[in-house]
């Protein structure tokens, strides 16, 4: 019993033996068969020994591997594919490197530019071709785009840095409140550099009755604009007490509103409507203008300084642009028989004194008085008249201040130069900044166009092949429209060749 199971455990050792070796032999030819159909990569999963008898293999056999899906995926993104495991497969997606060749926009070889610079930046002005080809023209142009407007936007800020340091340096700000704005945000920094950070200059206003006298002056530069008022005008330079703020910066009076509140609230104990004048200076007004109609805005009438109508002459204009334009200070006497006199000046004040005046001839010395003939005919004092009002009439004169000169250290010395001429060369320069980018704008179209139409004319595509037809006719059916279609194109295009 011992000798027979004996015999039969060795006869199954060698069908085990037999097995095992048919296994390998069908291991290796598997594998073999799953690197044909998967272009080279060594099956991992999904093998299947599904063979008939002469160990061929039957159909549904699948073969799945990793490393090709990974392959596979990575070829669908953007990057660079690397052998990591030394096994010849470039199976890894890693980013390109920063230096990697992403094209630029070429110099034509026809153009003026590259023939004229091709001999200096020869190497400069012909680009690598880009490592985004795979994928397609609309990536490669797009990384131009970028790559172009940053070598643009480059030359624009170096070309403009004059401007910005002259914007910097002659703020109407003093140096305190910009190191203030500053220390609240850095980015208020950007404000300086801009063309707002010079100001709209600031604003001074006096008001005198007869017989008195008010000096106006600028805290800055000189009167660069004037506005005089003579007669019973509206308004005064100041907010009255009445209509001011208190310490809280809140209206004395309280807004009470109804119970529909449709006509925006009324005041009650005060003025109640916060707004700013036209001298901007906080004031708040006791009604609005039109709140039945939607105009909420708070009414200043009575506060901001107007021409009344009925009660004034032009002659304090003229007489105060003379006295003020181009100076820092100016006086007036307030007095109906006062003669006021000042130096006539062509390019402050280009019109002259009378219409036959000739200052090439006469004196440079002009004069007048507030009541002065030459401007009787386009007064009107019919609410005032001159004989019994003249004691009520009042001077305001409004001046806006400017800084005339630019002043500037380098180097440890001092210079002056006039606003007007570097605001007229910096005009030329910003001017001449943005023509240049229109005709960068142009010069990258008609390079994209250019690449569109060459990458257009390497790929064949479906449309190269279409044909589009306009205005078709009136039908009834799609196989009559077919019909009428093909007896067209047999008629005007069979035997015809390009």
């Amino acid at each position: 019993m011992v000798t027979k199971l004996g015999s039969l455990g060795s006869s199954f050792s060698r069908m085990n033996e037999d097995d095992m070796e048919r296994d390998s032999t069908l291991m290796n030819l598997d594998e073999e068969i799953g690197k044909e159909s998967l272009a080279g990569y060594t099956p991992d999963c999904g093998r299947r020994r599904e063979y008939n008898k002469d160990g061929k293999k039957v159909e549904g056999t699948k073969f799945l591997s990793y490393k090709k899906a990974r392959s596979v995926i990575a070829q669908r993104h953007v990057g660079k594919l690397v052998d990591t495991t030394n096994d010849g497969a470039r199976d890894t997606l890693v980013p390109f490197p920063l230096n990697a060749p992403t094209g630029a926009h070429n110099f034509s070889e026809n153009g003026l530019c590259y023939r004229a610079f091709k001999k200096c930046f020869g190497t400069c002005m012909r680009q690598k071709p880009s490592v985004l080809e795979p994928y397609g023209i609309g990536l490669v142009l797009y990384f131009k785009f970028l790559k172009f407007m940053t070598v643009i936007f480059l030359l624009m800020s170096l070309a403009l840095a004059p401007s910005m340091y002259f914007y910097w340096v002659g703020s109407s700000m003093t140096k305190e409140d910009q190191a203030l704005m500053i220390e609240e945000s850095f980015l208020n920094a950007l404000f300086f550099t801009t063309i707002g950070s010079l100001g709209a200059g600031a604003s001074t206003c006096m008001e005198g009755d007869v017989s008195e006298m008010f000096d106006l002056k600028c805290p800055s530069g000189v009167f660069k604009k004037i506005e005089a008022h003579w007669g019973q005008p509206n308004g005064y330079c100041s907010c009255p007490a009445s209509q001011q703020t208190n310490d809280q910066g809140t209206c004395p009076g309280q807004i009470t509103y109804p119970s529909d509140g449709v006509d925006g609230g009324t005041c009650s104990g005060g003025a109640c409507f916060l707004s700013t004048t036209k001298l901007k200076e906080s004031c708040c007004a006791k009604t609005r203008f039109d709140p039945m109609n939607g105009d909420f805005t708070p009414d200043l009438t009575n506060v901001d300084i107007s021409t009344n109508p009925t009660c004034h002459s032009p002659s304090a204009q003229f007489i105060a642009e003379g006295m003020c334009l181009g100076r820092q200070n100016c006086t007036f006497p307030v007095s109906v028989n006062h003669t006021y006199t000042w130096t006539y000046d062509p390019v402050l004040r280009p019109y002259k004194c009378d219409e036959d005046w000739d200052p090439a001839v006469e004196d440079h010395t002009c004069s007048r008085n507030l009541m002065h003939e030459n401007y009787l005919n386009y007064a009107n004092f019919s609410s005032c008249p001159r004989d019994t009002h003249q004691d009520d009439y009042q001077l305001i004169v409004i001046g806006l201040c400017a800084e005339e000169d630019f002043d500037f250290e380098f180097n440890g010395e001092e210079y002056t130069y006039s606003k007007k001429d570097i605001i007229k060369i910096l005009s030329y320069t910003d001017s001449g900044c943005a023509f240049l980018f229109l005709m960068a704008i142009y010069w990258m179209a008609k390079r994209e166009e250019e690449a569109t139409d060459e990458s257009d004319s390497l790929n064949c595509s479906p449309s190269d092949y279409a044909v589009i037809v306009s205005n078709l006719p009136n039908h009834q059916s799609l196989d009559s429209l077919k019909l009428c279609l093909k007896t067209h194109f047999e008629k005007n295009f069979e035997g015809k060749q390009e």
